[in-house]
């Protein structure tokens, strides 16, 4: 059986630790990483079995950003880990930084005036009206899809999120990916951890 002892973004959010393990005179023989983009097609994979030593069942790993082709550390990465063994020899882990998101829905928020309890007056900004809360609810339901590790639908949920929020990752976005606590997941003994 392959444990996810600890896939985790780190505290400055410019790197990923893995440590990972198998049965006793086995070998991790692969490690496969996605985003949100592609999970599961074999040609949007990075494929960083490249890393692995081999020599051991356990494999300590440090990932960087060069490492998943990108410039910072944002969002959901997939971890498709294979072993030698000969039963339950893949297993997904996920990791994942969402602060962006979480800074647009304050940003969305914050632009809202209330008055008299009752009048809500959205300013400037004609999306939130209607995106404001759709921004909240996909946020909760990406905490349950990560949870209850239905990754595909995390997927979706995480580009419909950079959709709402006017996010491109790949120029650098509109909000920071500043790991914080309470937005950010990782995987620790092969359970999805919120911290």
């Amino acid at each position: 059986m392959i444990t996810v002892n600890l896939l985790q973004i780190s505290n400055t959010g410019d790197s990923i630790t893995l440590n990972v393990s198998t049965e006793n005179g086995e070998t991790i023989t692969g490690l496969r990483v996605w985003d949100s983009v592609g999970f599961n097609l074999s040609s949007q994979a990075i494929d960083l079995s490249n890393l692995l030593v081999q020599t051991t069942e356990t494999e300590d790993l440090v990932i960087t950003p060069t490492n998943l082709q990108v410039e910072s550390i944002s969002g959901l990465y997939l971890f498709e880990i294979t072993s030698s063994e000969s039963e339950d020899n893949i297993y997904t882990a996920i990791v994942g930084n969402f602060s962006g998101y979480y800074e647009c829905l304050l940003d969305k928020t914050l632009k809202v005036e209330i008055k008299n309890c009752k009048e809500f007056n959205y300013g400037n900004c004609p999306d939130c009206e209607e995106n404001l809360f759709f921004v909240n609810t996909l946020l909760d339901a990406l905490n349950t899809a990560l949870i209850l590790r239905y990754y595909e639908e995390a997927c979706r949920i995480v580009e419909n999120l950079k959709e709402m929020c006017d996010l491109c990752t790949e120029c650098g976005g509109n909000y920071t990916f500043e790991k914080t606590y309470g937005t950010s997941y990782k995987t620790e003994n092969n359970l999805v951890i919120k911290e």
